[in-house]
Formats: structure tokens, C-alpha cells, sequence
């Protein structure tokens, strides 16, 4: 039991720093992005949704370094599975019912889909190479292309600059932020082995669950508490962005610069959870309408997923 104490320790410790990083970073690139006129939306789908992303990318990154595949598989699945399930299923509940825009929403859930079901095949001989991560990657680029695609509904008005901070100290932000991401995403591991060897789990399991859950704290937060303030549109579009990088250059970034391998089996069981729950948003965003009872449907999805996983 000691251990396990330690093992949350050095997990919770790393959850913080990474959400304190990564919230440096997205409000410097949030800040720098409505100066150039983008929609809410579009800043969630991308700026936002890669910046509180970066703790799953950074986890990737020491993971797989670490030759730790089977962790970065996990936590980045699992995130997939914990923000487009549990956190979107949220957002009607703690705001207000959402009407959703089918177009950009779906595109990027079906990216999404796509992603997964070749990360289920290029992962099934248990090998994450430089070549695997860099079709991943490839989709990634192709979603933030679709995203930024110039049309009347994704941008506004460009933020005045009259309080602005100069536009190097929200570079020295973002940077400071990158340090953070990477000092928390050590601790991270570091406490889902110790965990892992405590509980006598496997680690996919213990990523999936548990360090998703944590690594996904900046997304929930920031999708709840938007959501709280009435720009709804905004926690859309950090989720379903988030979703696409997960499933893309946070899984694939660490093996493209440290292949490492993977339990194909378990890979497997995570890719078909978090597909459940794309899938399961997706038929919300082409409905148009996410309100309470759409909201309670995906919750409902999040629980069963996880008690899969954990089975």
C-alpha cells in the first residue's frame, strides 16, 4: 500500500504540473490566435484543443523514450475515449443544451474514426514505428488543414489589442509551458509504473484509466468551465478537436522519434472502446442537438467503457 501511495503521488504531482503548464500555454496561444479574427469554435478545435493536449503529447514523447509503449497507448486512447464520452456527454448538463454545426464537427469526428482504424491495423503486429506514426501524424495535418479552412462560419472578429501583452511574452509563456508539460509528463509515468507494479495491473490498463483521466484534467476543466459561461462552442470544439489529436500526433509523436512496442491485444480492446465513443458523438453532432439526454447517453457509454477496460 505504501507504494501505491507514492505512485499516486508522483501521479497527481505530474497531473498538476502538466495542468498548470498546459493552461499557460493555451491562454498565450488562445490570445495569439483571436488576434488573427478566429471563431471560438476554430480556436477550441485546434489552438485549445493542442494546447491541453500537450500533456498527453508530452507523456507520449517520455513514454516511449522510456520504451514504454504500452503507457502512451493507453493514456492516449483512454483520453480519446474519457473527453469525447465523459467530458462532451457533460457539457449540456452543466450549461445549456447545444445546436451543433454538422459540417466541421463531423469531419473531424470522422478523421477521428479513420485514425483509429489504422491505428487498430499498422498496431496489430505489436511494433510502433516511424513509419506507423507518420501516417498518424499525416491525419493530423489533414484535420487542422480541414479546420482552418478559410468559410464565413469559422472566423470573427479579431480581439483588440489595446490590453494585449506584447507578443513575446506570450511566446515566453508558451515557452515556459512546454518545460512544465515535460516535468509533469516525467512524474506522470513515473507514477503509472509504480502504480502498475502496486496494483499488479497492466499498464495499458492503468494508462487507460488512469493516467487518461489525469492527463485529460486540462481539457475537462476548460470545456466545464466554458461551458459554465455560456461559450458552449468553444468546450465543443477543444473535445472534438482533442479527440482528433489523440488519436493522431499525441499517440504517434513519441514513437515517430522512439519506435517502441505495444501490446497488440489490449491496443486493440482500447482502439474499439474509444472508437464506441467517437462513434457515439458523432451520431450526436449529425443529429445537430446535444442536450441532457444525449448528454446522460454518452456518460452512461463513459462508465461502461471504463468498467470494460478495468475488467
Amino acid at each position: 500500500m505504501p507504494e501505491l501511495v507514492v505512485a499516486l503521488l508522483f501521479a497527481g504531482a505530474g497531473v498538476v504540473l502538466a495542468a498548470w503548464a498546459s493552461h499557460a500555454v493555451v491562454g498565450s496561444s488562445t490570445a495569439l490566435a483571436t488576434r488573427l479574427g478566429l471563431s471560438p469554435f476554430v480556436v477550441g478545435l485546434t489552438l485549445v484543443a493542442i494546447g491541453t493536449d500537450l500533456p498527453e503529447i508530452a507523456n507520449s514523447v517520455v513514454a516511449s523514450y522510456r520504451g514504454q509503449g504500452d503507457i502512451n497507448v493507453g493514456d492516449s486512447y483512454g483520453s480519446v475515449f474519457v473527453q469525447i464520452a465523459l467530458a462532451f456527454g457533460l457539457l449540456p448538463i452543466v450549461g445549456a443544451p447545444l445546436v451543433l454545426r454538422r459540417r466541421l464537427p463531423a469531419l473531424q469526428l470522422g478523421i477521428s474514426l479513420v485514425a483509429l482504424g489504422a491505428g487498430y491495423w499498422l498496431l496489430s503486429d505489436g511494433d510502433f514505428g516511424r513509419l506507423d506514426a507518420g501516417l498518424l501524424i499525416a491525419l493530423f495535418a489533414a484535420a487542422m488543414a480541414v479546420a482552418l479552412r478559410p468559410s464565413g462560419e469559422q472566423h470573427g472578429a479579431a480581439a483588440g489589442g489595446a490590453t494585449a501583452r506584447p507578443i513575446w511574452r506570450e511566446l515566453l509563456v508558451i515557452a515556459a509551458g512546454f518545460a512544465g508539460l515535460i516535468g509533469g509528463a516525467a512524474l506522470l509515468v513515473d507514477g503509472v509504473l509504480r502504480g502498475a507494479a502496486a496494483l499488479d495491473a497492466p499498464p495499458l490498463v492503468v494508462g487507460f484509466i488512469g493516467a487518461s483521466i489525469g492527463t485529460s484534467a486540462p481539457e475537462l476543466v476548460i470545456a466545464l468551465t466554458a461551458a459554465r459561461k455560456g461559450n458552449a462552442q468553444l468546450a465543443a470544439g477543444d473535445l472534438l478537436g482533442a479527440s482528433v489529436a489523440d488519436s493522431t500526433i499525441s499517440v504517434a509523436l513519441g514513437p515517430l522519434l522512439f519506435p517502441t512496442a505495444v501490446t497488440a491485444t489490449a491496443t486493440h480492446e482500447a482502439i474499439l472502446v474509444a472508437g464506441a465513443g467517437v462513434s457515439a458523438a458523432l451520431v450526436v453532432v449529425l443529429i445537430g442537438r446535444h442536450n441532457r439526454v444525449s448528454g446522460a447517453a454518452l456518460i452512461g457509454l463513459a462508465l461502461a467503457g471504463l468498467a470494460f477496460i478495468a475488467r
